[in-house]
């Protein structure tokens, strides 16, 4: 599937989905300054563009949350930033190849990740929760 945001689907898309796929990506991230350059989205931007590569790598879907749900960090451009640039630079340029390069390096060492909970996910169904019962005390 080319669409991984659910927001961006029919509830008939969806059902088709969840019939074979169960994993759903919700990024978030603070609003915070990065000089006077780069959004103040930037870390909820980075999360979603993680979440969207990682969804696309395992058969995920994307539901996004409103931007800056964690609240706002800084408010001066230079208390938090990298002059701009967010410190992707070479040569003295920004350098965007290198920041897709990190986001897609990033998914990838997140990835097995997701195998690890959907183990977890399904051992947590072969073995449901019980409820404890009274102990009786053992003879003396």
């Amino acid at each position: 599937m080319d669409i991984v945001h659910l927001d961006r689907l029919t509830s008939r898309e969806v059902g088709e989905w969840l019939k074979t796929n169960d994993v759903v990506f919700v990024p978030h991230g603070p609003i915070s300054g990065h000089g006077p350059w780069t959004t103040l989205g930037m870390h909820p931007h980075a999360a979603e563009a993680i979440a969207v590569l990682l969804a696309r790598k395992c058969g995920g879907l994307v539901a996004l949350r409103s931007r800056g749900t964690r609240g706002f960090r800084y408010d001066a451009e230079r208390e938090h930033s990298s002059h701009g640039t967010v410190g992707l630079t070479w040569q003295g340029q920004p350098d965007i190849e290198l920041g897709v390069k990190i986001l897609d390096a990033l998914a990838d060492c997140l990835l097995p990740a997701v195998d690890a909970l959907k183990r977890h996910r399904d051992y947590l169904k072969a073995h449901p929760p019980r409820r404890i019962e009274k102990q009786v005390p053992l003879p003396p």
